[in-house]
């Protein structure tokens, strides 16, 4: 029994919106924000469950059945989706591009059939629970126009979460709620997490989590980024150097009690710019990673400009600890990273690619992020800078290239929506009834998808043997080291993967 349980897990969804079942895609992570908003919970005297790869157990109707059965009492509060990687390909099978909410809903299993299916059994189970919605992509969710869920907790949730359970509790009489068009409520006074100490925060991991020997973990080490990219909007954007970072002291103990509890020494860092100040990269490196009795190592996001402009801090990171990253290059036209926030040329990008891979040789996997269809991108264009990063000779390991996702949400509150979102005409960018934008220079987002799959299928072409800045995390999470990793062939990677997932769904029937 739980007084609330927590439904997450990375999804990998095709564009009928359905499950591509394992492999070692992002679904063998552990995504954090359940699992922090339970920790948080039980210190409150609550008991919770977290209810992992989700996909994996709503496939398989007869062991969902068993784990509500099992989980869901008359003592149980409410039941919540956290829906940040609940998403796959807005294309259908037709190759048009789905409604966003749409998409997101295919994503949960939110079709008809689903819905009855799982609101008849957890409800056969309690009447009286509550369904809720969080995480990051929560505040779109709540546009939908059928009703599922009862409350949206949007922003960041440490502390509403709190409230919520609180209330539906009867400990506190009253809930700061805002109304949605279908009949729903959101909680999002606290949307920057201001009620929350996070600077002095420890997350623990908890027996019923199933972590088992042998593992990976994502941890928290700041919040919130420095930059306030046009493209990009989260609510601690813009914060000052030095804000939103964890004591030093609360960072060892819980790195310590993973090392001794599970046998962690990899992380994947959820910091949104790692390296948004030198005085950031020195404090922890003299006040946590010099004071460790072993050696930890992580994967963590970079900005690639910062690095090369305090080129000292290159080689402090991977003394760090740092095995894998990630760069958000976003274009090589200037003249559209540019309207971004972003001016370095095209050869000065390439030149500080170089000058980490100098640095790093092998041992950091590099990774960098590829938008197409930015504000004056042609297709001409792009197929100019496009060869001359994914080059076989180019300093990289992979790209994530993809068109530019930009969703206006009408009537909804600024403080979701990022600049181009708010100013698409500004931005030189109009839709058409499906939600398809066309730039100024006359590329469609159809465009942008078709050279992004052409551009993906060169790279695996030049490269061969494409590296990702996540698999260290997920070698660790399958229990092997880096090498031993790359000698399995993929098939016996999925063997190996659904193995653990079996064992962890098994745990929590026992």
């Amino acid at each position: 029994m739980a007084n609330v349980v927590i439904f997450t897990g990375s999804s990998r969804i095709n564009k009928k919106g359905q499950s591509l079942g394992y492999g070692p895609g992002s679904s063998i992570s552990r995504p954090l924000g359940a699992y922090q908003i339970a920790a948080i919970l039980r210190n409150k005297g609550y008991t919770v469950q977290v209810i992992d790869y989700y996909w994996h157990i709503i496939n398989r109707p007869e062991k969902f059945v068993k784990i509500v059965r099992k989980y869901i009492t008359p003592e149980t509060l409410w039941v919540g989706w956290s829906n940040t990687f609940f998403e796959g390909s807005r294309l259908n099978d037709k190759g048009l591009y789905d409604p966003y909410v749409q998409q997101m809903q295919k994503a949960i299993g939110l079709t008809e059939k689903g819905i009855t299916f799982i609101k008849e059994w957890c409800n056969s189970q309690n009447p009286n629970i509550k369904f809720v919605c969080g995480g990051a992509k929560s505040w779109r969710w709540s546009q939908q126009k059928f009703k599922f869920f009862d409350y949206f907790v949007t922003g960041y949730a440490d502390a509403t979460a709190v409230a919520l359970t609180d209330f539906l509790a009867g400990k506190t009489k009253n809930l700061d709620t805002v109304d949605n068009l279908n009949g729903s409520k959101s909680i999002n006074y606290d949307q920057k997490g201001q009620l929350f100490d996070f600077n002095n925060h420890k997350h623990v991991w908890h027996k019923t989590d199933h972590l088992g020997k042998g593992t990976s973990l994502p941890i928290e080490i700041s919040r919130g980024c420095i930059f306030r990219c046009s493209y990009c909007n989260f609510p601690l954007n813009g914060k000052k150097k030095m804000e939103y970072i964890r004591d030093a002291n609360k960072i060892i103990d819980e790195l310590n009690y993973n090392y001794e509890n599970f046998g962690v020494t990899h992380y994947m860092y959820s910091d949104d710019t790692h390296n948004d100040s030198v005085d950031k990269l020195e404090f922890l490196y003299e006040n946590v990673y010099s004071k460790l009795d072993y050696k930890i190592s992580f994967s963590t996001y970079l900005r690639l400009d910062l690095l090369c402009a305090h080129p000292h801090t290159i080689q402090l990171l991977k003394d760090s600890g740092l095995v894998g990253t990630f760069f958000g290059i976003e274009s090589l036209n200037q003249n559209a990273n540019k309207v971004i926030g972003k001016s370095a040329p095209t050869d000065k990008i390439l030149d500080n690619l170089h000058m980490v891979r100098d640095v790093w040789k092998n041992d950091v996997i590099i990774n960098v992020g590829l938008i197409i269809g930015l504000k004056n991108d042609s297709e001409a264009i792009v197929r100019e800078w496009l060869p001359k990063i994914l080059n076989k000779n180019s300093p990289i390991d992979h790209a994530a290239i993809a068109p530019l996702q930009l969703l206006p949400v009408k009537d909804a509150e600024p403080h979701w929506q990022n600049n181009m979102e708010l100013n698409t005409e500004k931005y030189g960018y109009t839709f058409d009834d499906n939600g398809v934008w066309t730039n100024n220079m006359g590329m469609s987002q159809y465009d942008a998808q078709r050279i992004a799959e052409e551009f993906n299928a060169y790279l695996v072409k030049e490269k061969g043997k494409i590296k990702h800045w996540f698999d260290p995390h997920r070698a660790s999470a399958l229990s092997l080291s880096l090498d031993q990793y790359y000698t399995y062939k993929y098939p016996e990677l999925l063997n190996i993967e659904k193995e653990k997932i079996e064992r962890y769904i098994n745990d929590l029937l026992q």
